[in-house]
């Protein structure tokens, strides 16, 4: 059997996963175990360990395996994750597998293999490159990092840029000159053939506000629905009441056709009318991730509301900064934040190939974006970021 497990790994039966997930830990030096959260919690407890197939009543189980690789406990304050408020060992590293309903297989959907255990003194002297994982310390290749990069894409070709860049994850969207709305099913299947990431899309029926009509909310419902139907990894939603609240009647609707999959709440948030009461609502849905700017046109000029909300959040969900990120302001909002993931586009302006230009006719609305020419995440931006973040990220003793 291997001993390297990837996303998007298919298994027949849970026997074979096991298999491989033996290999893998006794490749890596680590130990994993079943973890219990909100979003796999009942799945957990009915998830069948001895079929020989997945029988189509058992289609949406999932399980997540956490490290409990003898790391130092952390405190509340600053647990893993909120799902993971009573696994407190000090490891983000995880792996997350469901059933995939079309194809009757357990699938990998993510995988973090980035360790971070209790280093001794000697250890934090080695470059990255050169710890080794054994007995109580951390082994952390090169080519790994602590961070999570996640690239905004509207096209097949941004989400094969961002991947070869190497981003972690995408957020696939329709029309980003809007902000961002529901792809098309065609994009998804599509941008799940070409890529190995795990795709997470964005659940928005039209630019603008963020208050849902109750066709709206049809279509919302709908739209994530046929979304788990084409393989989407994880969703991203958002909904505000009238008064600047969140909509957590909505949202927890939503919540509940999405899972097992994970759910980010987006930015939305940005336009709450109390940022300290909107966090606890989002938590209290059971978000896994708040992507935000802080309440702020950027990440940059968010970065105090940033901070308070991590202090607030204290490891109960996972804050990602996002709006504006770029290479010279990334280390200030990953050191003044201590966020290990963050959002971004990294886009650059493409020029179109056509010959023949009409530049008497724009086929846009009101805001006009250019007719000869559009925007696509760019490979090199990507790689950038990354490397930057690469020497950004400090190596702790927790």
């Amino acid at each position: 059997m291997a001993a390297m497990l990837n996303v998007g790994d298919e298994f027949s039966t849970w026997a074979e996963f096991s298999e491989a997930l033996e290999a893998f830990q006794e490749a890596h030096h680590v130990e994993l175990s079943k973890v219990t959260s909100k979003t796999v919690a009942n799945e957990n407890r009915q998830l069948p360990q001895n079929v020989d197939k997945f029988p189509e009543e058992h289609i949406y189980r999932a399980v997540k395996f956490g490290c409990i690789h003898h790391g130092k406990p952390r405190s509340r304050s600053t647990g893993i994750r909120g799902n993971h408020a009573s696994f407190k060992m000090g490891c983000p590293a995880e792996i997350y597998v469901s059933s995939d309903r079309k194809k009757r297989k357990l699938v990998i959907k993510t995988l973090n293999n980035n360790h971070n255990h209790e280093v001794n003194e000697e250890v934090l002297k080695l470059s990255p490159s050169k710890r080794i994982l054994g007995g109580d310390f951390l082994e952390e290749a090169s080519s790994r990092t602590r961070y999570t990069m996640e690239v905004c894409v509207d096209s097949v070709e941004s989400a094969v840029n961002a991947e070869d860049g190497g981003a972690s994850r995408l957020e696939l969207c329709g029309n980003l000159m809007e902000g961002g709305t529901t792809p098309t099913l065609g994009l998804l299947r599509v941008v799940k053939q070409k890529v190995r990431i795990p795709v997470y899309v964005m659940i928005r029926p039209r630019g603008g506000d963020f208050l849902y009509s109750i066709t709206e909310r049809q279509v919302m419902m709908a739209d994530l629905c046929l979304a788990k139907e084409e393989g989407a990894d994880g969703i991203v939603l958002g909904a505000l009441t009238e008064d600047g609240r969140i909509d957590k009647d909505l949202c927890m609707e939503l919540i509940v056709l999405a899972r097992p999959l994970p759910v980010t709440f987006h930015r939305a948030f940005d336009m709450v009318e109390d940022p300290s009461q909107a966090l606890e609502d989002v938590i209290s849905l059971g978000c896994e991730r708040l992507l935000t700017s802080g309440c702020d046109s950027t990440v940059l000029e968010g970065l105090p509301t940033l901070k308070k909300l991590t202090e607030q959040a204290r490891g109960r969900i996972t804050i990602v900064p996002g709006g504006g990120i770029n290479e010279r302001n990334l280390p200030r909002v990953l050191e003044g934040t201590g966020a290990r993931e963050f959002h971004c586009s990294a886009s650059s302006f493409k020029q179109s190939g056509m010959a023949y230009r009409n530049t008497a006719v724009c086929m846009g609305g009101a805001l006009r974006p250019p007719e000869f020419g559009y925007k696509v995440a760019s490979t090199d931006r990507v790689r950038t970021l990354n490397q930057i973040a690469e020497s950004t990220v400090q190596w702790s003793v927790y």
